[in-house]
């Protein structure tokens, strides 16, 4: 076996051991415990990240000259995240989601080349607790969003998401400094596995017709406007209507 394969079991012997047996310090010291195992488990993936199917996709084309705002959701720098690729969960992974190009972008640890991941292998990820998922255009799903779309609310019966993108704006006046990243954002509910638009509070009363007038009087009691706040309104009217009907 490779140098590197033993080094790789003995590491994750070390950590099966202490995660399964007495090995915890008599005293109780916690903390000790955690730094041993925490810095065995960061030994290992040093060693296998590169081995990682992770690593596989193209060199992104970044982009700008000096526009207002970003193209990437909230913020241009790297945060760590999970990401759900090709059927494997990676954690803590350096992200940036290009919300132009609707690209999830990571940087290669090795020479710091920022990566486009491929799309399709893409299942969701993470960014600073704001979960994205990704969706294709199918048979069953014609009306709907595609690409990565944002899960406000899930539930085994109903899903709120939201379709956002960004949009380059620029000013035809060159002595203009305004050009900049314009974001848009676009709602869907699933309900009934069918993919349902929502523009406004009646799109939203009519897809819950059966129970519109006790969702009324909830979000009524509850104080939130749907044109000051449209996501919170229709993550709170979902799930007040969820309930009602479980």
């Amino acid at each position: 076996m490779p140098k590197t394969g033993c080094f790789c079991v003995l590491l994750l012997t070390a950590v099966f051991i202490c995660n399964n047996s007495n090995c915890q310090p008599a005293n109780g010291d916690s903390v000790f415990y955690t730094t041993i195992t925490g810095n065995v488990k960061t030994a290992y993936f040093s060693v296998v990240k590169e081995k990682t199917g992770l690593y596989n996709g193209v060199a992104y084309e970044a982009y700008g000259h000096g526009e207002q705002g970003t193209p990437f959701f909230m913020e241009d720098s790297i945060v760590r995240g999970p990401v759900l690729y090709d059927g494997f969960l990676y954690e803590d992974v350096p992200l940036k989601y290009d919300m132009v190009n609707d690209e999830l972008v990571t940087l290669y640890y090795y020479n710091n080349v920022l990566l486009q991941l491929i799309k399709d292998k893409v299942n969701y990820f993470e960014i600073m607790g704001h979960q994205f998922v990704r969706l294709d255009k199918n048979i069953q799903n014609p009306a709907g969003p595609s690409g990565f779309c944002e899960l406000l609310y899930n539930d085994k019966k109903m899903q709120v998401l939201a379709k956002r993108t960004k949009e380059l704006k620029m000013s035809t006046n060159i002595e203009d400094k305004s050009s900049g990243f314009v974001q848009y954002n676009g709602y869907f509910i699933i309900k009934d596995d069918k993919y349902v638009a929502i523009n406004a509070e009646s799109d939203l009363m009519k897809l819950f017709s059966d129970k519109a007038q006790e969702v009324k009087k909830f979000m009524r009691t509850a104080k939130i406007k749907y044109k000051k706040h449209p996501e919170q309104y229709m993550v709170a009217a979902t799930t007040f209507y969820n309930g009602l009907t479980k």
